[in-house]
């Protein structure tokens, strides 16, 4: 779920950034994740949210992993014809 991890994200760097840093890049790192289902949330989901994820990882199982994000984090390489 990305809107979570973004959250996190953009927590830990507002709360670590200076304005005196000067920053090229910056990136992020996710390690011993896991596979499985996305337990649902009783007050911060909506039905419309975990339906925007059910079909992307319906459309991620059957096109693989790189053919779908949402544009927020969106990363999609380009292909060359």
């Amino acid at each position: 779920c990305d809107h979570i991890l973004l959250k996190k994200i953009m927590d830990l760097f507002d709360s670590h950034y200076n304005r005196r840093m000067r920053l090229r890049l910056v990136g992020i790192q996710f390690s011993g994740l896991v596979r499985g289902n996305y337990q649902i949330d009783l007050f911060d989901d909506t039905t419309e949210m975990v339906s925007l994820y059910q079909a992307m990882d319906r459309m991620k199982n059957r096109y693989g992993p790189g053919c779908i994000a949402r544009c927020v984090g969106a990363t999609l390489e380009k292909k060359e014809k």
